[in-house]
């Protein structure tokens, strides 16, 4: 008996210890476990831990085909130019950060014979271009070159004014709408060029896609030239057609392909909107292995990281929290109404600069429903509170330190 009981007492330790090693392996198995899986790397490149069942992701087959890339297009900058646009396009190409940019021609003012003012317009423009991040491609206009003296400066400075490149097996021709010095609405081909395209088609027949640029859309035009001879030899290639020159955006279905005339990113325009075609832009072009896709890119809707900042959000909550105006109301009498004057007590406690605008309403006289009436007014607000302007619908404005009171 006591031989057995030495014995129990001898392994009871052992048995205690086997038992919390058990249990405390199991209590960490019910938490986490720490033992690193193994992880697969995709052929795009992406490494990740595999999953068994329902994922998180639609697909780990990434979006970036080695042949695919991306450049933008930039078009007419001037014939009557709004400065800081063009400028503005530069710093938010630099944003979306594309391969290269193209352009489409007209980019001074020119046409005139005057060298030293031509080279003052060619150098700030050399200055916007030298600010991409990427490299620029330039294309003559009728802005550009008009006349011997025009051309001339071109080939002193940026050398041939037709050319090609070929890149992940896309060629692009940019081409001289401008070879015979005519002008707006007078584009052409001269046989020469037409006789370098030619070459260049038949050093190139099976790219994937031939991409053409240039300024006028001669499609339009008469007595192009030798424009026709070109629309020929590429009706049996895939290929596409960009131009500008018109400011107006529109897209056309010839040739087999799309032709696209492009709008404005500056030159003059009425920007009556993308619906009426006349807008600044850039286009963006992602050639992937079925062809180009196209994305035109609104200035307006381009925005840096800092478009609303917490100090900005913290301004805007400043002045959001109190009523910037206060008006007295009209109290009427009987169911009609004709005319009557209110008062509107515009406030600027911070003493910041602001702008307000607001429009009126109201019933339109008569027992006609209420309606709007009368255009609206604005108050700019100066820093310091001193002084106010407005506009339509009032019969005066009185300024008093930081409050304008309108009657």
């Amino acid at each position: 008996m006591k031989k057995i009981i030495f014995l129990f007492l001898l392994y009871f330790p052992l048995i205690l210890i086997a038992q919390h090693d058990h249990n405390h392996g199991s209590h960490d198995h019910s938490h986490h476990d720490d033992t690193l899986k193994p992880v697969i790397t995709t052929p795009q490149g992406l490494t990740i831990t595999p999953i068994q069942g329902p994922t998180p992701w639609t697909s780990l087959k990434l979006n970036n085909d080695p042949e695919k890339f991306q450049f933008a297009i930039v078009t007419d900058r001037t014939g009557g130019h709004r400065p800081g646009v063009f400028m503005d396009a530069v710093n938010k190409l630099n944003l979306l950060q594309p391969e290269f940019v193209m352009s489409v021609g007209d980019l001074i003012e020119g046409y005139i014979t005057d060298v030293e003012e031509l080279n003052l317009q060619w150098d700030e423009f050399d200055g916007f271009v030298n600010k991409l991040e990427m490299p620029f491609f330039y294309i003559p206009g009728n802005h550009d070159i008009t006349n011997q003296v025009m051309e001339d400066l071109w080939k002193e400075r940026l050398g041939p004014t037709f050319y090609h490149f070929v890149y992940k097996d896309v060629l692009f021709l940019a081409l001289n709408s401008e070879d015979q010095q005519k002008g707006a609405g007078k584009g052409t081909i001269s046989e020469h060029q037409y006789n370098y395209v030619k070459k260049v088609l038949e050093e190139n027949p099976n790219v994937r896609w031939t991409l053409l640029f240039m300024h006028q859309p001669l499609w339009n035009q008469k007595n192009a030239l030798y424009w026709n001879d070109i629309e020929d030899l590429l009706k049996n290639r895939q290929h596409t057609v960009f131009t500008g020159h018109e400011h107006r955006y529109v897209k056309y279905n010839r040739n087999n392909s799309n032709y696209f005339v492009l709008a404005t990113t500056g030159g003059v325009s009425p920007l009556k909107g993308p619906k009426m075609g006349e807008f600044d832009h850039v286009m963006w072009v992602t050639m992937t292995k079925n062809g180009p896709v196209f994305a035109n890119l609104q200035l307006e809707g381009i925005w840096d990281e800092n478009v609303f900042t917490e100090e900005t959000r913290n301004f805007v909550d400043s002045i959001s929290v109190k009523t910037p105006f206060s008006l007295t109301p009209i109290y009427l009498e009987d169911e009609e109404f004709d005319e009557g004057i209110v008062s509107i007590k515009i406030s600027n406690e911070e003493k910041k600069a602001k702008y307000d605008r607001f429009g009126h309403q109201g019933m339109g006289g008569g027992n006609q429903g209420g309606g709007y009436y009368g255009g609206g007014v604005s108050i700019a607000h100066r820093a310091g509170g001193g002084g106010s302007s407005y506009t339509g619908g009032v019969s005066n404005s009185l300024m008093t330190g930081p409050t304008a009171i309108i009657s």
